[in-house]
């Protein structure tokens, strides 16, 4: 797929020391986590460009539409997709296009197992699936600080659902560590008939030089104009900068 462009590093401004002072100190390398984490534009091989970003509250309504309108997924409440914007940004993911959410991946990491990040639900609009999105708002979870020190990625599949099994199995190959799937919830632990068991998929482990910055390097970077642009139109989780 075509590069992705990375928003510049926060300290990028900012005077690189001078290799010959008195010292004679090397300069200190830039943290290349900060750099690849933060909201970044790509371009499809189709040429359509998205804007990966964290959710804010306001982007509740439009995740439980796209939830709807993915005719696979579990609609939840409105009130739950209000939760994770106020208060799982750092570990979900909307893509936008033309100024619009089209895609977005819920998760949070499991408050029993510290190094394991779980998918909730990733969803994209029918118009934008086939061009690799999903696999992007896996990609930029991942890198976010706030799975520096994840070594697993799991969620729940139904066996009916392959589209989404195919997607984390691609993430696996992408990243080239293994790809396991175990017994989740049984038909029986839901009320009613008619849900199939969840199987528990799990990716990793990752290696450690791969957490928390999980996404390939960007050969080029936002320009001013772009991040003046991200600026106006979102507001940074706490932690992170442009």
């Amino acid at each position: 797929m075509t590069d992705e462009i990375k928003a510049s590093h926060p300290d990028s401004s900012a005077a690189a020391p001078s290799r010959g002072d008195s010292k004679g100190k090397k300069p200190r390398a830039r943290d290349s986590r900060r750099f690849e984490v933060g909201p970044c534009y790509w371009r499809s091989d189709r040429g359509m460009e998205y804007f990966f970003r964290a959710p804010t509250v306001a982007d509740g309504a439009e995740m439980w539409r796209l939830t709807r309108d993915s005719g696979v997924l579990e609609v939840n409440t409105a009130y739950s997709y209000l939760l994770l914007g106020q208060h799982f940004a750092d570990t979900c993911v909307v893509a936008e296009r033309d100024g619009k959410p089209v895609g977005f991946v819920s998760a949070f990491v499991s408050p029993v197992a510290h190094d394991t990040v779980f998918v909730w639900q990733v969803a994209v609009a029918q118009e934008d699936r086939g061009q690799g999105v999903g696999q992007k708002l896996l990609h930029h979870l991942l890198a976010r600080p706030a799975c520096r020190r994840v070594r697993r990625l799991e969620a729940t599949v139904t066996p009916s659902n392959s589209p989404s099994r195919a997607l984390f199995e691609s993430v696996a190959r992408d990243l080239d560590v293994p790809f396991s799937v175990f017994s989740g919830f049984g038909e029986d632990l839901f009320p009613g008939d008619g849900h199939e068991k969840e199987d528990l998929v799990r990716i990793g482990p990752l290696p450690r030089a791969m957490r928390g910055r999980a996404m390939p390097r960007a050969k080029a970077t936002q320009t001013a104009k772009d991040k003046e642009t991200i600026k106006e139109r979102i507001q940074l989780p706490a932690g992170e900068a442009l």
